[in-house]
Formats: structure tokens, sequence, C-alpha cells
């Protein structure tokens, strides 16, 4: 490949393009951080980077444990299929269905809600197809029979699956004319689509709201229960994904569950209104802060763990139980459970991790990749 004409390069650097010249502007930081550990690989849906989530949660996590994860924002479907192909470590989608069955099929060690909120329909002010106020199956019928314009995400994500649904719930099939346009994109891009178009669509209230000032859209269809719209973490199985770091996704589902997540997730405001809330599947079960502690070791229990030496018995202990995974809904590995001994679940194994990883506390962590 012939080097860029007039771009000057250092003594022995030739300069090809502008891609070259990225990977060279952060070679000197690769050089650096040298066997440092890559950043957790996490798939995500673009809702939760479209509302501000993503930029909420991950600064915390960092801060807290020292792992640095960096993301994709893509559709639900699309972040299934990097899960199946083990390109990543750990997925954030909002598609049950499709999430039991990914997990049926042995791709993932278990599906933990901890966030939620809900879909609307959102369209213009004068509403064409009269359906504020209708229930959800009902303005679906209305919009295909008033041939209203109405804009689709179209990427196989978990609200495109929703809007399938609803078609399908209203009995009506999904239009095919020129009113009905799969925009293909995340949801910030398909709620500015439908706003210059004076269309319909189908949105998460969370993205609606963060993007409401930009917008005259307005929300005409709530409070449905066919419109509950939940997020899950699911860990990619390492069985499965010999690449795939369960380890430190697992530490992540865990600190999804702990009571500075739940903060974060409930503090998430635009203009006063929350944007998101603890979901029913999550909100019975403990934070793993809030998780009993169990009961404070012997002296003999603690001499095992000091000497690797079971008292009374001869021969000593393994230091580690073989790289088996957990089941669900603890996420980790044998090997971090073993280094956990009595320890709860949550924040306790992030610091048992560290203190086996403590190089990932250096200034190499770096932002997250975006």
């Amino acid at each position: 490949m012939p080097a860029v004409p007039g771009l000057a390069s250092p003594p022995g650097v030739v300069v090809y393009g502008m891609a070259d010249r990225r990977l060279l502007a952060i070679l000197p930081l690769l050089l650096a951080c040298g066997r440092e550990a890559p950043p957790l690989r996490l798939a995500t849906t673009t809702s939760v980077r479209d509302s501000g989530l993503m930029d909420a949660l991950l600064p915390a996590f960092r801060e807290r444990t020292g792992i640095v994860v960096g993301y994709q924002a893509v559709g639900t479907g699309l972040a299934l299929r990097l899960g199946e192909r083990g390109e990543v470590d750990a997925l954030i989608t909002h598609d049950e269905a499709r999430e039991r069955d990914f997990v049926a099929a042995g791709q993932a060690l278990g599906r933990q809600p901890f966030a939620a909120s809900d879909f609307l329909v959102a369209g213009p002010a004068d509403d064409p197809a009269d359906i504020r106020g209708a229930g959800a199956v009902e303005a679906f019928r209305r919009i295909a029979e008033s041939r209203s314009a109405f804009a689709s995400r179209g990427d196989s994500s978990g609200t495109h699956a929703r809007e399938l649904l609803l078609w399908e719930a209203a009995g009506v099939p999904r239009p095919r004319d020129e009113a009905y346009v799969a925009v293909r994109a995340g949801m910030a891009t398909t709620l500015q689509f439908a706003d210059q178009r004076d269309a319909y669509t189908l949105t998460d209230r969370a993205t609606f709201l963060a993007n409401r000032r930009r917008l005259r859209l307005q929300p005409l269809v709530t409070d449905d229960p066919l419109l509950e719209n939940v997020y899950s973490v699911l860990v990619v199985n390492p069985a499965r994904h010999p690449g795939a770091d369960a380890e430190r996704a697992g530490v992540f589902a865990d600190w999804l569950l702990s009571d500075e997540a739940r903060r974060i997730v409930l503090g998430l405001r635009r203009d006063g209104e929350p944007l998101f809330r603890i979901p029913s599947e999550a909100a019975g079960r403990p934070a793993p802060e809030q998780r009993p502690r169990p009961a404070r070791a012997g002296r003999g229990e603690r001499d095992a763990r000091r000497t690797g030496r079971v008292p009374g018995a001869g021969r000593p202990r393994p230091a580690r139980a073989s790289a088996t995974v957990a089941t669900v809904p603890t996420w980790r590995t044998a090997e971090v459970q073993a280094a956990a001994f009595v320890e709860p679940l949550g924040g306790h194994v992030a610091r048992d991790v560290l203190a086996r990883r403590g190089s990932e506390r250096t200034p190499c962590a770096g932002r997250a990749i975006r």
C-alpha cells in the first residue's frame, strides 16, 4: 500500500492512511500496558447507551473494582449473535424470549434482570390515527387501518421484536407500503427519523425522555402491560466459548445487583422523571451487600485458608478448584468461588479478583472503549 502523500512521518515509520494513523497514535499506550488485562467485552442495546445508563454505570463499576469495560451498543439481535460467536464476555439485552433461548442453548450461564423501563408509542401531536390513550394492541390496529406513517427500528432489536409482537396481537399484517419505514438504526436515530416524518414509532421510555427536548413527538400510548421492558445481563458461557472472560463478567453481573448499582439505576432522571426502575424479578432478591454474611470462620478454618491444609487431614488442600462453571445466580467460575471461600457474593468477589490481578489498577486501564 503506498504512503499517503504529503504526510510527514517519523524516521522509520510510513503512514498509510487514517486507520493506520489512529493505530500508530495508540501504539505507545499499547506498548506501555504490556500484559495488562484487556477491557471486559460487553454488548448492549442502543437504548442503555442513548438513555445515558452506560455512562452512569461503567465509571462507578471501574471505580469500585478497577475493571475497565469496553462496550458495543447494538440491537439485542446483534448482541446475541456476538455472544453466540464468543466475541463478547457479557450482554445486556431486553428480549426475554430470545434471552431464555440463548441460555437454554448453553450460550450463557444465566439471565439476571437488573433494570426496567417500559415501551411507549410516540407520534405526532395531531395524532392522525387517533391512538391517544388507547391500549397498545388497539393503537397498532388503528395505525394499520389508517395507513399512518410508522418508523420501525427494523434491526432485530428488542424494540423491533416487541413491535412485531404487537402487530401480531393486533391481528393485522405489518404495513408493507411506503407508510412503513424500517430505519435499521438505534433508538435515538429512529426517534429523530419519526419526528422528521411525523410518523408513529415504538420506543423505550428512557431513550424518549433522554431525547424529548429535541423532539416534537408526543407520548400517546403508555402504561400497558404489553409495554413492559426489562433489561437483563447475561454472562457468556466459557464452556462453549473458552475465550470468554466469565470471571470478570461475573463480577460485573453481581455488581449490577448491588445497592450501589441500584442507586445509580434509580437515580437516573430527565426533567425530574426517573428513566429506570428495578424490575419485579430482581426487586425481591437482596443485593450482594444485603445478603446474609456467613458466620465468621473459626481458627481451624482460618488456618486452612492460610496454609491450604484441612484441619485433621494429612494432605494439603488444593488452593484452587477446577475451572468448571458455576450455576446461576452466582455467575462466577469455581476458581473465583474458591478464592472467595466463605465470603458473600458481590463486592467481596471483586476484591478477591483484584487481589490476584492488582495490575488492573494502573493508568493503562484508561477509559472504556466505545
